[in-house]
């Protein structure tokens, strides 16, 4: 309850209110209602009864100064049939502070309080007046700095008292009004376990909206965000969560962080060298090239965040690639501002082709893993054979396990190939890979994922009569390519 004339009339800012919100949201209570009223004694007096009767714990800032505008003690008396009296313990420490016997009457209101009103010091005994709380009301003084003093009295005692909140944040590149449909069906689902906002944002050259997910059970949260962000996914691909993933990365909240830093580290030697105008991206759609497009998009967006140039992108495209992979690679396109450059034919051949068509790149960045055929000794750079077409390979990602690439992709929430939730865990073409035979199971064993939570969905049944698993279920890393030949 915030009590003064001055605030109603626009003479004052308040500020107490955002602090106490923010405050109590971090100790876990929610603020269900705050209320502004004048300096009058009849009007702040129900205001008490009505704010008691319904919540835990209520609290008033203003009106207990020394002077006879002051008028909260005498509310807070009326409201709980008490009377006000001088408080001996507080005239002695006033006589203490002013050094004098003779307290004016100004002075010996501020020790006037309802009689039943428990009087709390704080524990370093460096402030004057204490907190006041009579039944489930605490009473704060209006100046901010006194306010906030006297609320950490409040936070000692009652703080580990109260179960926390959970708290996670998305940012999203379109409009809200695109994404009320999904954002409302899931919000709708679950109502009383998670709290969902969501916040139009103008102005902000990354995002559009952010989205807050909030619960008391941790579990609920975990569960509730991936839910929200695939919903969304499925109508609007082009969802980048660029500011969220670079916050995460910086303050080491994501689980990857120490080796998305390595790689940008990796990224932002080859752009000091060359520059992002003689450096491509080679990619193909697979699980690896999207992550290091997703690296390399965003250390480029952090760049330049007004406004991110054209990434070039080399596409080697076989004959017999999967629609799917190749209407993948279509869908980055527009994600990622990509300006590709599509080749139909083997590697070697492609790069001869591009240096023709794009004599300005020297640099190439590659998904290359360590895991991969050939590629066990390679280093972060280094050139291509001298028989090839003569560009500084890059790297960023080669020392990353097939587990870490999954743990990217699922933590992130970042689009990639339908063909990986099918059981396949390494693309090639058509005619030399298939799923993963690591990854096969019975509709049994199918329905007792789902039912432990391990599986969302039923996958959809393949030509050899089983089911399997999506990709990120592989847990032997050297089968990783066990579905190619």
């Amino acid at each position: 309850i915030v009590i003064g004339n001055e605030i109603l009339k626009g003479e004052i800012q308040d500020t107490n209110t955002n602090f106490l919100c923010k405050r109590l949201w971090s100790l876990g209570m929610k603020v269900k209602k705050v209320s502004i009223v004048a300096d009058d004694v009849e009007e702040i007096k129900k205001e008490i009864q009505h704010f008691s009767y319904k919540y835990d714990y209520v609290f008033t800032s203003g009106g207990i100064g020394p002077t006879f505008d002051d008028v909260t003690m005498e509310a807070v008396a009326a409201a709980f049939e008490d009377e006000l009296q001088p408080k001996p313990d507080l005239i002695k420490k006033l006589k203490l502070y002013y050094n004098t016997e003779n307290l004016t009457e100004a002075q010996i209101r501020l020790a006037t309080i309802p009689s039943r009103c428990q009087i709390k010091y704080s524990k370093s005994g460096k402030l004057l007046l204490p907190l006041y709380n009579i039944q489930n009301v605490f009473i704060l003084p209006g100046v901010p700095i006194f306010l906030k003093s006297l609320f950490k009295i409040f936070e000692d005692e009652y703080g580990s008292k109260i179960k926390q909140f959970y708290k996670k944040v998305i940012y999203l590149n379109v409009n809200e009004l695109e994404i009320a449909e999904r954002f409302n069906e899931i919000s709708r689902k679950y109502s009383g376990r998670v709290d969902l906002g969501s916040y139009p944002v103008f102005n902000n050259n990354q995002y559009k909206v952010k989205i807050t997910i909030e619960a008391s059970d941790e579990n609920d949260l975990k569960e509730a965000k991936p839910k929200l962000v695939s919903k969304l996914l499925l109508l609007y691909c082009n969802v980048v969560s660029i500011c969220q993933f670079l916050n995460e990365v910086q303050n080491e909240e994501h689980p990857n962080s120490k080796r998305i830093q390595e790689a940008f580290q990796i990224v932002d030697r080859a752009l000091e060298q060359y520059g992002l105008n003689n450096i491509a991206i080679a990619f193909n759609g697979g699980k690896d090239c999207t992550v290091i497009l997703h690296i390399f998009y965003c250390f480029v967006k952090s760049r330049f965040p007004e406004q991110i140039p054209k990434i070039k992108a080399i596409y080697t495209k076989s004959e017999d690639i999967f629609t799917e992979m190749d209407q993948f690679v279509s869908k980055c396109v527009d994600r990622y501002n990509l300006d590709i450059t599509t080749i139909s034919s083997d590697m070697k051949s492609a790069l001869e082709e591009y240096s023709i068509r794009e004599p300005t790149v020297k640099a190439v960045i590659m998904g290359t893993r360590r895991a991969d055929p050939y590629s066990n000794q390679l280093t972060p750079f280094c050139m291509t054979d001298g028989d090839w077409p003569e560009y500084l390979r890059v790297h960023p990602i080669l020392d990353w396990s097939y587990s870490e690439i999954w743990q990217f992709l699922r933590h992130s929430s970042i689009p990639y190939c339908s063909l990986y939730d099918l059981g396949y865990t390494s693309l090639g073409g058509i005619h030399n890979t298939k799923p993963n035979s690591s990854l096969r199971r019975t509709r049994d064993e199918i329905e007792t994922f789902i039912k432990e939570g391990t599986l969302e969905a039923e996958p959809l049944l393949q030509f050899d009569g089983y089911y399997y698993l999506p990709a990120y279920f592989l847990t032997e890393e050297q089968l990783e390519r066990a579905g190619r030949s």
